[in-house]
């Protein structure tokens, strides 16, 4: 099974702790040991069943990496300026988001006038004798990935969730490779008239809605936007680190127009969301899947360096914060190699307690209606369920076919 640059991870990055002002004021923001102990009292993180305490060992065992200082804190009084990113080698990546208006991922071609999907097919095909029927799943509005033939669309309606997942849990694809079929090489296209002709229960109604091709040179051949767009569905579904506290992530803003009244507006609230900067991207090098868009809209992007300036005011109990993040953006080109960033500046304070903890948080200025949705951490593949992943695709054959055949080329 592909490794995952997740558990490739060296280290902990131990570096300091919130705002790491002087000794004569740690009495008041706390120490490391406390922040992590006091700071959010329930909230905890889980992997599977088992509570996540920063020490992970299967982020750690790794030999062949080498640990990376990435984080930095400089503190002036009260005033403190703090800076993390990812590790340069596990910066996601970027790719297409995969629009469902035009089902990409079923009918367009990049090589060899077959679509991602449709070379799926006839991989399948060659080495197993069936069709599997993934580029006919993907078609079939049934399934809500093709609004083109749909009643139901959205401008914003992709793979997004699954390209950022992708982009964090393994490397990237950076060159053709090719697939040898075999003794029998089959070349399969959908045969249903384009994204618009395609009609409800395709391939499940027991019909053959595909052609054969001939294949004279007995091999597929996976571009780099091939391999990104089937790594990107097979992610679709995704385990993710999970929290004792719910509201630690932000839930979905699910509504036409902005109501500041609405509790799944104003969260994430900043206090959770400087908190996973703190413990994900600067204590352990990791980066967070963000949803930019507090709006109806979904928009992830994986969020991989973040740059702080807080001003502490002492009468009020607060830091005024501003904070510039770096997100992994699209790419137009799907054959695009490396990493887009788009940057998003955000401005919060952060309340204390009489015993100096931090408790809460309030967006202000401009990120009062312009602030991330949610947030979420992928940790591994998971099974595909419902319409939300294509259930003709298996992650597990897509990383075998990446290991295999695209990294060993």
């Amino acid at each position: 099974m592909l490794e995952s640059k997740l558990f490739r991870l060296t280290a902990t990055l131990m570096v300091a702790g919130l705002f790491a002002v002087p000794a004569a004021a740690q009495s008041e923001f706390g120490d490391d040991e406390r922040f992590d102990s006091g700071y959010f009292g329930d909230l905890r993180t889980r992997s599977g069943d088992s509570l996540y305490n920063g020490s992970d060992p299967s982020r750690t065992s790794y030999s062949g990496a080498t640990t990376r200082q990435a984080a930095s804190t400089q503190a002036t009084g009260r005033n403190v300026t703090q800076a993390a990113s990812v590790p340069e080698e596990f910066i996601p990546w970027s790719g297409t988001w995969w629009p469902r208006n035009s089902a990409e991922l079923a009918f367009r071609a990049f090589e060899g006038g077959l679509s991602p999907l449709e070379k799926y097919d006839s991989i399948v095909a060659s080495l197993y004798g069936r069709l599997a029927g993934a580029a006919a799943w993907e078609a079939d509005p049934l399934h809500h990935h093709n609004y083109a033939a749909a009643t139901y669309r959205t401008d914003w309606g992709g793979h997004c969730n699954g390209l950022a997942a992708a982009g964090i849990l393994t490397p990237e694809p950076r060159k053709p490779f090719d697939i040898p079929l075999g003794n029998r090489p089959i070349k399969v296209k959908l045969d249903v008239g384009g994204a618009k002709g395609a009609k409800e229960y395709l391939f499940s109604d027991g019909q053959n809605d595909y052609r054969q091709l001939s294949n004279p040179s007995k091999t597929i051949r996976l571009t780099v936007a091939d391999m990104k767009g089937l790594l990107a569905e097979s992610y679709m579904t995704c385990n993710t680190q999970q929290f004792s506290n719910r509201n630690a992530l932000g839930t979905r803003y699910d509504r036409p127009t902005i109501d500041t009244g609405d509790e799944s507006f104003r969260d994430i609230h900043p206090h959770y969301f400087h908190w996973l900067l703190q413990e994900f991207v600067k204590k352990n090098g990791m980066a967070v899947v963000t949803e930019i868009d507090a709006k109806r809209s979904v928009n992830n992007h994986p969020l991989y360096k973040f740059e702080s300036q807080a001003i502490y005011n002492a009468a009020r109990r607060r830091y005024s914060v501003t904070t510039k993040c770096y997100f992994t953006h699209y790419a137009k080109d799907p054959n695009f190699i490396g990493t887009n960033t788009t940057t998003r500046t955000y401005t919060y304070d952060l309340i204390q307690d009489a015993s100096g903890r931090v408790v809460r948080g309030e967006w202000t200025g401009k990120s009062a209606t312009d602030h991330p949705d949610f947030c979420w951490i992928p940790t591994s593949d998971a099974p595909a369920y419902g319409t939300f992943e294509n259930q003709a695709v298996s992650g597990d054959f897509v990383r075998y076919l990446y290991q295999h055949y695209g990294r060993a080329q």
